[in-house]
């Protein structure tokens, strides 16, 4: 069925797995500049302020919020305001996958992409996604996961084991993903 596709087959086909790249930039935007995330963070900055609380800004900003000066992160499970936290958490790992897929294509698969030299620029583009990822997690959450082409999620017992890591370990990844990047390329 061409409409419903396994893995394998969806991921054998050079154009697809160029659109991955593609999507994987767009979403990675649209993730970073989102209202729920990136106008979040510049209230919180004292970038900008309202009186009106569309997508929680008069909370997280100094008028007539709960907090003494600023609001950080309100990620009690209960709170009303958690979402705009989650923004970022869910659109940077569905970048992530993107790139994961992009990379298993290319080197668990032996995908070409037009030929070597596009091929090559897009396994260095997956990758300097990851690194992307890698350091927005890192700058906005405590802990994250480090998830690559290489994890193991065939299972779910696999997927349980996942441990988060800290911070600065994934600040350490996302260095080392934009050197193997500028290596590639």
């Amino acid at each position: 069925n061409p409409n419903n596709p396994d893995a394998a087959r969806a991921f054998s086909d050079p154009g697809a797995v160029a659109g991955l790249i593609t999507g994987g930039f767009k979403n990675w935007f649209n993730t970073h500049s989102e209202y729920n995330g990136g106008l979040i963070l510049n209230t919180m900055a004292d970038g900008l302020t309202a009186s009106w609380n569309n997508f929680n800004i008069r909370y997280y900003s100094s008028e007539g919020n709960e907090c003494p000066v600023r609001c950080g992160w309100d990620n009690r499970p209960s709170s009303a305001y958690r979402f705009q936290m989650e923004t970022f958490w869910y659109g940077y790992y569905g970048v992530l996958s993107n790139a994961n897929d992009v990379l298993t294509a290319i080197r668990t698969n032996d995908v070409i992409i037009g030929d070597a030299a596009q091929t090559k620029r897009a396994e260095a583009a997956a990758v300097m996604l990851q690194a992307m990822v890698f350091a927005q997690i890192a700058m906005n959450y405590d802990q994250g996961f480090i998830v690559t082409e290489e994890t193991d999620l065939s299972t779910p017992e696999a997927v349980q084991a996942l441990q988060f890591s800290p911070r600065a370990d994934l600040r350490a990844a996302a260095i080392a993903k934009f050197d193997e990047a500028v290596g590639l390329w």
